[in-house]
């Protein structure tokens, strides 16, 4: 074996430190980039998750919510119920005019004694 070549173990020696530095920074630039994707993919996913809970909860509510039948089922018994309604008060009214009539009559009666 002759003698060392020191110049060129130097040149492979740096050419393999830039490598092995190159390898070094690639995979850190990976790794942090798989790391701020998976932390963007977590937030969207939550944000997701959120607006999913307020849509379940908005059917939810519309679900629950009257139907135009059960509106109008509604109408027409109020409208039944304001009908009776105003027959009691008519009644109520009719049956006070005639209890004012046989007071009024009672009283004069009495008085005519």
């Amino acid at each position: 074996m002759g003698p060392l070549n020191w110049d060129a173990i130097r040149v492979v020696w740096d050419f393999l430190q830039a490598i092995s530095v190159l390898l070094f920074s690639a995979g850190i630039w990976w790794i942090n980039r798989t790391r701020a994707s998976e932390t963007a993919i977590r937030r969207v996913d939550s944000r997701i998750d959120e607006v999913e809970r307020h849509m379940t909860s908005l059917e939810h509510q519309v679900h629950s919510l009257p139907s135009r039948d059960d509106i109008d089922h509604l109408r027409a018994e109020q409208a039944k119920t304001n009908r009776l309604l105003a027959e009691i008060s008519a009644t109520q009214r009719a049956q006070g005019q005639l209890t004012d009539r046989i007071h009024t009559y009672l009283f004069n009666e009495r008085g005519n004694r």
